[in-house]
Order: structure tokens, then sequence, then C-alpha cells
């Protein structure tokens, strides 16, 4: 699948600039809240929803307490990014991968509070 730029502004923001940036792993560290990264997934975690290797697009700075449920690209602690499916319930939040070989999360708002997220993702491949 191939993502041009200039389609994205157009599509997104109704004709304003955007930037796209291909970020590393250190992806978050420097980027403004709203700007769009566009990434490749790197893991298996949202297999087979979101395949290793597909180009996601991610709005930087997004969390779900304040963005709401969705899927998220969030830095692990050891190194690297994967993306999660999150659910927001009543007194705590699930963070669950598509693929069934990696385990659900169950996060209070503190601890939720504690992940460190890139932003929620906003475009993903379409099968």
């Amino acid at each position: 699948m191939q993502m041009s730029s200039d389609h994205l502004a157009e599509t997104i923001h109704e004709g304003r600039a955007v930037t796209i940036t291909r970020p590393d792993d250190q992806v978050g560290t420097t980027q403004v809240e709203g700007q769009l990264l566009l990434m490749a997934v790197r893991s298996d975690s949202m297999a087979p929803t979101i395949q290793q290797g597909d180009p996601i697009v991610v709005v930087a700075g997004k969390r779900p307490e304040t963005a709401g449920c969705g899927v998220y690209a969030m830095r692990l602690p050891g190194g690297g990014v994967s993306v999660v499916r999150v659910h927001c319930l009543a007194l705590r939040f699930v963070l669950t991968p598509d693929n069934s070989r990696y385990l659900a999360q169950s996060l209070t708002p503190p601890q939720l509070a504690g992940v460190s997220f890139i932003g929620k993702v906003f475009m993903t491949p379409v099968r």
C-alpha cells in the first residue's frame, strides 16, 4: 500500500499543510501534539487486523484518557513500539492485542497514566 502525503493532507485536514514523518523506535520524543506520523508496524501484536510491516498513520500526543477508546501506538518499557486496542471501561482501561498469542492488560487510570503512548492510530491499510 502506498500513501501519498499530499492525499493524506487533503483528506484529513481539508487542504491544510500536514507534516508526516517516518519515526524510528525513539518516536514520540520530539513530535508536536496532533502531528501525523507515518509508521511501519514492527510487531505482530495486532495481527491479523494490522500485519507486521503495514503502514499506519498515528496522531501524535493522543491518549485514551482524552481521545477515547481505539487503537494506539505505545512505547515499550524495554524499547520498541507496540500497537494495541484500548477499551475504555467505567473504572479501568483494557489494552488488548488482536493477536491471541498476547495477553490483554487491565489498567486503572493511575496505571494508564504511566504508559508512554505515542498517539492514536488514525489510518490503517484497507484489506
